[in-house]
């Protein structure tokens, strides 16, 4: 089954540090602290755990707000 990481229950925005707003967060399964997976990114995974729908689209929600602003910051504006 196809799935992608900001849906999982393993994964996490928040302990990714600045690399989230490239739209990248940390899966609580990788060793490393500084191994970042791409949120959206469809993967195969048989580890993933789907989290409820309203934290699905709250992190959804935010993670874009946070690629907008990155996307102004870089322009300029």
């Amino acid at each position: 089954m196809t799935v992608q990481c900001i849906d999982c229950q393993h994964f996490s925005l928040r302990d990714a540090g600045k690399m989230v707003r490239q739209g990248y967060g940390h899966c609580d399964l990788q060793r490393s602290k500084s191994s970042f997976e791409s949120a959206d990114f469809e993967r195969q995974c048989r580890e993933h755990q789907r989290v409820d729908s309203e934290t699905s689209i709250n992190r959804r929600g935010w993670l874009e707000g946070e690629r907008l602003k990155f996307a102004r910051e870089v322009r300029g504006v």
